[in-house]
């Protein structure tokens, strides 16, 4: 069930209620690849980095690239870690001809201090054993536009749009028992809720066409960060 349903919108709402303004919208980019290697995930790009183009994508496993170009966050407020965060992500139906799927991701701070993202979250599939795929790829891009940096206070939300392509594209795909993401900037990871909407019980299986999963920007509110197509 998309978000046009009742019960989703309301968890939506609930979902922004703290986010700050968003910031003006440009054009979707292709940004950079990044890899999970050897079951353990890489440390995710954070736009706040010094390295070139706003800091390196975890590679490893794969080709890696470049995390897209952003401005550092700058400040003194800690790095938000995946110690702190709580993080589901909501299906907000299929895109690109029903080929895709695409999610709502709310990263939620859990913690009882405040702390900042700046960057993109990186993902590893789960296979029915539990292990992490080995394989699993996140493509950043720069959508709805390059990274800002959140101040998130505890109970706060940030956001992101994600997508993969759905089994049915290539027949039917492989068996995935889970998700995780790494927070940016951290090396360590926290398990992902997968709902296919608001109310429903989390997802324990799922089909997947390939191993990559393709990351918006973190955001504070939730407005332009789901991928349409």
């Amino acid at each position: 069930m998309a978000l046009s349903s009742a019960g989703a919108a309301s968890k939506i709402a609930l979902l922004a209620a703290g986010a700050t303004a968003m910031m003006a919208l440009s054009a979707c980019q292709v940004g950079g690849t990044g890899a999970y290697s050897g079951g353990t995930p890489a440390s995710s790009p954070e736009a706040a980095q010094p390295a070139a183009a706003g800091g390196q994508a975890p590679t490893g496993g794969g080709s890696g690239g470049q995390a897209p170009a952003a401005a550092g966050s700058g400040g003194g407020t800690s790095r938000c870690t995946a110690a702190d965060l709580s993080v589901e992500i909501i299906d907000q139906g299929p895109v690109a001809g029903a080929q895709t799927a695409s999610w709502l991701l709310a990263a939620a701070n859990t913690s009882h201090h405040t702390c900042a993202l700046n960057g993109y979250p990186s993902f590893g599939f789960q296979d029915p054993s539990g292990s992490l795929v080995s394989d699993s790829r996140t493509n950043y891009v720069r959508h709805p536009g390059p990274p800002v940096k959140i101040i998130l206070k505890p109970g706060r939300n940030a956001f992101a749009g994600v997508k993969w392509e759905m089994a049915g594209a290539c027949g039917r795909g492989d068996l995935m028992a889970g998700l995780v993401m790494t927070p940016p900037g951290d090396t360590k990871h926290v398990q992902v809720s997968v709902h296919t909407d608001s109310d429903a019980k989390q997802m324990r299986m799922f089909r997947v066409c390939s191993h990559t999963v393709t990351a918006g920007s973190l955001q504070p509110a939730t407005q332009g960060v789901v991928f349409a197509s």
